[in-house]
């Protein structure tokens, strides 16, 4: 989540890619653990980018 508030998301990569990279994790196998996998980093990222969005609502919000 914190990403997506640095807006580094575009730059950051999950650990299953790292490790698909790196030659330890062939592509199409699972991850040695559920928090590695790519669907659970873009989940989050998304995550982050929502609450991003709902904090600017609520300071336009209180600008008005």
């Amino acid at each position: 989540m914190v990403l997506s508030h640095l807006e580094l998301d575009g730059k950051a990569i999950s650990a299953e890619e790292i490790l698909i990279q790196g030659g330890m994790l062939a592509k199409g196998k699972k991850p040695p653990h559920p928090n590695f996998a790519k669907k659970r980093f873009d989940y989050w990222v998304a995550q982050g980018k929502l609450k991003l969005i709902d904090n600017r609502k609520e300071e336009n919000r209180v600008e008005e």
